[in-house]
C-alpha cells in the first residue's frame, strides 16, 4: 500500500495539482449552490475543457468540482429550504428551521465540518475497500435488489412522522412516478403520453425541486421575511462557531454515509 500512497501524495503537492483542485472546488460550491445544477452536470460540462490538460490536473479539476458541488448543495438547502443537489435533501429539514432562528451561520459551519471530516474518511475507506467492493459487487443478483426494494419500502413506516395515511400516500406517489418511462424487462413505454422527455423517467433533480420549491414558495408568500427574529440576522453567519459536542455525531454520520456509499458502489457492475 505505501509504494502506491507515497508516490500519489507526491503528485498531489504539484502545485498545479493544487490550484485545479482549489479552482474546481470554488466552482463546485457556486455550481452546488444553484439549485438544479447538480455536482454530476458540472462534472460532465467540465469533460471537454479537460480534453488539453495533463490527466492528473484534469482529474483533480473534475473531483473538486465534485467534491464542491456536494458540498455547495447544503447552502441553498439549509438557507431556502431547497437542495442544490440531491444529495442536500436531509439537510432542509434541520437545517431550515435553524435559519428561521436566526442560526444559519450555525448550521452552514455544521455542514462544512461534517462535509469536511466525512469526505476525508470516506475517501480514506475507499481507497482500503475498493478492490474487496468490486468483487462484492458481482455477486448482487435480482433476489438482493428485491430485498432492498423491500427494506426501501417498509422505511416509510418507520420515517413518517404524524399521519400514517400520509405517509403511504407519499409512498404510492412515489412509486406511480417511477413508473413513468421506459420497462427496464420489456422495453415497453409506460405513462409517457408520447413525449420523447419522459422515455428515461420523470428527471429525480427537476421532481425534487419542485417538491421542496414549490411548497417553500406557497409558505413564504404569507410572510415578509424568513428569519422569525430580527435581531439575529444572516450577517452573523460569518461570526458563527462549530457548536462543542459534535464530534461523534459527525463521526456517526460519517460512518453510516460510508455504508450507503459502499451499497451505491456495489451496484455498479465491474
Amino acid at each position: 500500500m505505501a509504494e502506491f500512497f507515497l508516490p500519489a501524495v507526491m503528485s498531489l503537492m504539484n502545485p498545479a495539482v493544487l490550484f485545479s483542485i482549489t479552482v474546481g472546488t470554488v466552482v463546485g460550491i457556486i455550481v452546488g449552490a444553484m439549485p438544479g445544477l447538480t455536482a454530476t452536470m458540472a462534472v460532465a460540462l467540465l469533460i471537454p475543457v479537460t480534453f488539453g490538460m495533463d490527466p492528473l490536473v484534469g482529474l483533480a479539476l473534475m473531483g473538486g468540482v465534485y467534491s464542491g458541488g456536494m458540498y455547495g448543495g447544503a447552502i441553498s438547502s439549509i438557507l431556502l429550504s431547497t437542495p442544490g443537489t440531491p444529495a442536500a435533501a436531509a439537510t432542509a429539514f434541520d437545517g431550515y428551521p435553524l435559519t428561521r432562528q436566526g442560526k444559519g451561520g450555525v448550521a452552514l459551519t455544521v455542514a462544512t465540518w461534517a462535509s469536511f471530516w466525512g469526505g476525508i474518511l470516506s475517501t480514506i475507506a475507499l481507497l482500503l475497500m475498493a478492490p474487496a467492493l468490486a468483487k462484492f459487487s458481482l455477486r448482487f443478483g435480482p433476489p438482493e435488489y428485491f430485498v432492498l426494494s423491500i427494506m426501501g419500502l417498509s422505511s416509510i413506516v418507520t420515517l413518517t412522522k404524524g399521519s400514517m395515511v400520509k405517509g403511504l400516500m407519499s409512498g404510492f406517489l412515489g412509486l406511480v412516478l417511477a413508473t413513468v418511462g421506459m420497462d427496464p424487462l420489456s422495453g415497453f413505454m409506460r405513462f409517457t403520453f408520447g413525449s420523447m422527455n419522459l422515455f428515461d423517467g420523470v428527471p429525480f433533480m427537476p421532481a425534487l425541486i419542485g417538491l421542496f420549491s414549490v411548497s417553500q414558495i406557497l409558505d413564504l408568500t404569507a410572510e415578509s421575511h424568513i428569519v422569525e427574529d430580527l435581531s439575529k440576522t444572516i450577517s452573523s453567519i460569518k461570526r458563527s462557531k462549530l457548536p462543542k459536542g459534535l464530534g461523534p455525531t459527525i463521526t456517526r454520520g460519517s460512518i453510516i454515509g460510508i455504508i450507503v456509499a459502499d451499497y451505491n458502489f456495489s451496484d455498479v457492475p465491474v
